[in-house]
């Protein structure tokens, strides 16, 4: 049993939405304009979504945009839940979804997430635990980095400054010019 149970049953389901996306903004690692905002309506040529949450920011020029979806059930989240998050995400553009519940999920909801990239959390003891990351780690190549050693220049300088390496390379230990 869910020791928040009792606190979480409380909260109306806004204010329930409200906690849980405090509770991410506690995760946020500083990101470049990262807004995460209640209650969102996105208008497509389709339709209007409403969403519990929308987080944006960008990273190297890139805007993101991932959706929220917060429930407060007893019962196993079910696959098909999966599935209507899923399809928000394709439908207004976005790059991920999260789905946060006080309860476990069903294996079905657990397998369609994992395929689709959707992030599990639920909250236990007054904290998210992730269930499920994302998309399992993939091999897209495989690849070594070279033996090698290189300098980092000083342009005003016009000499190494700083050393690093890559791979198996022993360090240089002296490699500032005087």
């Amino acid at each position: 049993m869910n020791i928040l149970e009792n606190i979480v049953t409380e909260l109306t389901p806004k204010e329930f939405e409200v906690y849980c996306l405090e509770l991410l903004k506690t995760t946020n690692v500083e990101l470049e304009n990262c807004t995460i905002k209640h209650n969102q309506i996105i208008k497509t040529n389709d339709g209007s979504y409403q969403l519990d949450g929308l987080i944006e920011f960008n990273h190297f020029g890139v805007n993101y945009k991932t959706v929220v979806e917060c429930k407060r059930y007893k019962s196993k989240i079910k696959r098909s839940q999966i599935q209507i998050l899923h399809d928000t995400i394709q439908r207004i553009g976005a790059n991920k979804g999260i789905f946060i519940s006080t309860s476990s999920f069903q294996q079905g909801a657990m397998d369609y997430a994992r395929i689709h990239g959707i992030t599990l959390l639920q909250i236990v003891n007054s904290s998210i635990m992730t269930i499920q990351n994302s998309l399992s780690p993939r091999k897209i190549m495989d690849f070594s980095y070279p033996k090698y050693t290189f300098a980092i220049y000083d342009l005003k300088l016009q000499c190494p400054t700083n050393f690093a390496y890559y791979g198996n390379a022993e360090p240089l230990v002296n490699l500032l010019l005087e």
